[in-house]
This record gives C-alpha cells, sequence and structure tokens, in this order.
C-alpha cells in the first residue's frame, strides 16, 4: 500500500470508529506533517497524525510465511515501517488530554486497519498499529518538532503487511458446501 494510501486509511480508521463510539465530538481527523503539526489550526479541534519516518521493514523478512510484506512497497518488496505521531489540538489541555485518550483507546481496541482486496484473497492487506516507545531524547525532539509549546504527543508504529489466505496451498470451499 503507497505511503499516501496508508495515510488515509489510517486516518479513515480512526475517524470512523470514534464517530461509531460516538467520541468525535466535532473533532477533525487528518494527516498531517511536522511542519504543518507545528503551524497550528488556530481555532480548530483536530486530530493529527504526523507521519515523521519512513524506513524498510526489516522484520517483515523474518515473519515469513504468517505475513508477506506488499509486492508494491519499495525495497525490494520487504515492506516499510510508517512512524506517525498522534496529536490533539483543541480549545483547552482537558479536551486535548480526553480526546487523545479516545484514540489511545480505539487503536489498543482497533489494531489492524482494513486494507484493499477481498479478506483471505491473495491481495488481502492491512496495517498493522503499534505504540512505540523512543528514549525520553527522542521524545522531546519529536513534541518540540510539533510546536512550541509542544502538544502531547503518542509515537506509533504502522506496518503494512499483506496476509496470506487462512488456508495456504488450498482454495477455500464456497460459503454454504462446508462438511459438518
Amino acid at each position: 500500500m503507497p505511503i499516501a494510501s496508508a495515510g488515509n486509511a489510517l486516518v479513515r480508521h480512526l475517524r470512523d470508529r470514534l464517530a461509531e463510539a460516538g467520541a468525535l465530538d466535532g473533532w477533525e481527523v487528518e494527516a498531517t506533517t511536522l511542519r504543518e503539526a507545528r503551524e497550528g489550526a488556530a481555532g480548530r479541534r483536530r486530530v493529527a497524525l504526523a507521519l515523521w519516518r519512513v524506513q524498510p521493514d526489516e522484520a517483515a523478512r523474518d515473519d515469513l510465511p504468517a505475513r508477506v510484506a506488499s509486492e508494491a512497497d519499495p525495497p525490494d518488496g520487504d515492506g516499510l515501517v510508517l512512524r506517525y505521531l498522534l496529536l490533539a489540538r483543541g480549545d483547552d489541555g482537558r479536551a486535548e488530554q480526553t480526546m487523545l485518550g479516545r484514540c489511545m483507546a480505539v487503536l489498543h481496541q482497533h489494531p489492524v486497519v482494513e486494507g484493499p482486496g477481498a479478506p483471505g484473497g491473495l491481495d488481502a492487506t492491512a496495517l498493522v498499529v503499534t505504540i512505540e516507545t523512543p528514549p525520553d531524547d527522542t521524545y522531546r525532539a519529536l513534541a518540540g518538532a510539533c510546536g512550541d509549546p509542544p502538544p502531547l504527543v503518542v509515537p506509533y508504529t504502522v506496518r503494512n503487511v499483506r496476509l496470506l489466505p487462512p488456508t495456504v496451498g488450498r482454495v477455500p470451499d464456497p460459503p454454504g458446501t462446508e462438511m459438518p
């Protein structure tokens, strides 16, 4: 899945899960850059997912055959690790903390973002979202890059994976024809 598509899928996933829980409360959810996060959006309540690093997914090589990285992603089909900062900008600190907590709960409860392709098919992909714990110095530098005063930010790692069919090498029976 291309980088921009992954960002859009992550935003849609977070926004939809917040809306389903009745927790969106007029907040916008958007993909952004560190520069855009730093400039802020006066008068807007927004959740931003700022992409700050893209790197090859070395773990994808060791994770076969359970998951195979997307062949569309460079380098050599090994996949990418996308690193995002989740931040909330709102009317006050309490509102920001509340929304940040809601977002974290959603990503904890729903860590797999469905991608294109039929579930169980050869082209089924997903994004797997995990919270990240960078060293304190790195965390402070990332938060500072988002503006002054720095907002509360939570780092996340997103891996793009292609999911193998449930039973590799066997085509599933059509629905309704299973043997008891």
